[in-house]
This record gives C-alpha cells, sequence and structure tokens, in this order.
C-alpha cells in the first residue's frame, strides 16, 4: 500500500511525497542534517538556510512559478532537517493523509428496467 505524506510550508501545500514509514523519513532528515555537519555547517545556520530556502520555495508556488522536481526534493529534506533540529512542529509541515481501503465493487447480473 502506499503511503503519502504532504509538505505544508505557511500553510500552503507545495508537494507531496511517497514514503513507506514515518521512521524512514525522520532518518531522511537526520542524515541530511548530519552530512551538514560534516561539512563544518553549523546548527544554527542550517536552520537559517533550511528556513530561507522554503521561503524561496513557497514565493515561487505562491506565484504560481514553476518548481523543478529536484527543488522539491531538496525541500522535503530541508523540512525533515528543520523537523531533526526542533526547528518547527512536525504537525506544521507534514500531512499523513488517513489510508483507506479499496472498495470491493458488488456485481450484480439483475438489469435495470429502462425508463423511456
Amino acid at each position: 500500500m502506499v503511503n503519502w505524506v504532504y509538505i505544508f510550508w505557511n500553510d500552503l501545500l507545495i508537494s507531496k511525497f511517497k514514503y513507506a514509514t514515518k521512521e524512514g523519513l525522520y532518518l531522511c532528515g537526520k542524515k541530511f542534517v548530519e552530512q551538514n555537519l560534516r561539512e563544518h555547517t553549523t546548527i544554527p545556520f542550517q536552520k537559517k538556510v533550511f528556513k530561507s530556502f522554503a521561503d524561496v520555495i513557497y514565493q515561487r508556488k505562491k506565484n504560481k512559478q514553476p518548481i523543478r522536481r529536484s527543488d522539491h526534493q531538496l525541500l522535503l529534506q530541508s523540512l525533515l532537517g528543520l523537523w531533526v533540529l526542533k526547528g518547527c512542529d512536525e504537525e506544521d509541515i507534514l500531512y499523513y493523509p488517513p489510508k483507506y481501503k479499496k472498495r470491493k465493487s458488488i456485481k450484480t447480473n439483475a438489469k435495470l428496467p429502462l425508463n423511456n
């Protein structure tokens, strides 16, 4: 079954992604932060860059300008990084829609009368 996560910034839907588990999303953000720490980027600077990038993408979405696929992916990693660094709450940026089961269609052999 496919799980979706919807990405919001300033109460505007930016994009949606497929994911396996919530823990996997958290680990993705954690790895992104750790990678930046290895490159000697401080935590306050990371928070600032992640928020400013999200603001840029927000303005592009708000102005109905195109956003590249790579920018969507980088936005996901940035917001997951903010979530790991406690820069914003999970409920403010991520939405997990409920999972619905597919209905089985009922097949009948009875024909309905036509009203002419």
